[in-house]
């Protein structure tokens, strides 16, 4: 589909919009394009118009997204030969919330940080083609990837093909956003220690909701075995002491409680 011709609704970005650009729905409502950067170029149309509102209308859309539809385009990511594809765009815009960071921590997960590094090294030539954005936003999803997973499958031979073109982006784009995130995940790899105690401290925010209780005023986190919180049964994701302090938060949580698809 040319994007001249790309639906007025869309405009107007929904969950249903999203998914459907995405190819995400099951109704036969999916837009197809004849490549998948039409259908990049198409989903940023819409993340562009959502960026524009605020970030709780933001998380109205990203958060029940997530909910839904994150294990389906896991899969989709995951099977995509580009290194910046569509799916990995959308996983990118979600990858600070709560709900990622709980499917991060699933077992189906557990080949996603192999599967990136792989295929960011086999296409190093297209991605510096495509220029310092691509390369901005490939780097802040590498680095938070390597915050939630950690760099123990990176192997050695995979740091020495990455490590060059990590330096080159930082001193290339000195001073700007692409240098940021490329230099992030070169302190990463190498196991930087400013970049290591970020990272944790990175990790214990993003995790925060899956080891704390959620009740405000409670003070009982989750024990290293895993023990001594309970799950909301609605969206496995906030957790509680107790049905107490379940039912004191229900009021607050109610308005980012959606049902979970995993």
């Amino acid at each position: 589909m040319s994007l001249g011709t790309f639906p007025a609704e869309f405009l107007s970005p929904t969950l249903s919009t999203l998914a459907r650009v995405l190819g995400l729905e099951n109704d036969n409502s999916e837009i197809h394009f004849n490549a998948d950067i039409e259908r990049v170029m198409a989903l940023k149309r819409q993340l562009g118009v959502l960026q524009q509102r605020s970030y709780v209308d933001q998380k109205k859309i990203y958060q029940p997204f997530a909910a839904k539809y994150l294990p389906q385009l896991y899969q989709k990511w995951y099977t995509a030969e580009e290194s910046l594809s569509s799916y990995a765009v959308m996983l990118n815009v979600m990858s600070d919330d709560i709900y990622f960071a709980r499917y991060m921590n699933l077992q189906e997960t557990n080949g996603m940080m192999e599967r990136h590094i792989t295929r960011l090294i086999d296409n190093l030539k297209d991605i510096e083609r495509y220029g310092e954005t691509h390369i901005a936003e490939l780097c802040q999803f590498t680095s938070t990837l390597l915050v939630l997973r950690g760099t123990g499958t990176v192997t050695e031979e995979q740091k020495e093909k990455l490590l060059p073109a990590l330096r080159t982006w930082m001193t290339r784009y000195a001073g700007r956003f692409a240098a940021e995130t490329a230099g992030r995940v070169h302190g990463a790899l190498t196991g930087d220690m400013e970049i290591t105690l970020l990272s944790k401290m990175m990790k214990q925010q993003l995790e925060k909701d899956l080891n704390e209780c959620g009740y405000p005023e409670c003070s009982v986190v989750r024990s290293q075995t895993g023990e001594g919180l309970k799950q909301c049964g609605r969206c496995k994701v906030t957790r509680y002491c107790g049905p107490e302090h379940q039912k004191l938060s229900w009021p607050t949580h109610k308005r980012t409680c959606y049902a979970s698809s995993f």
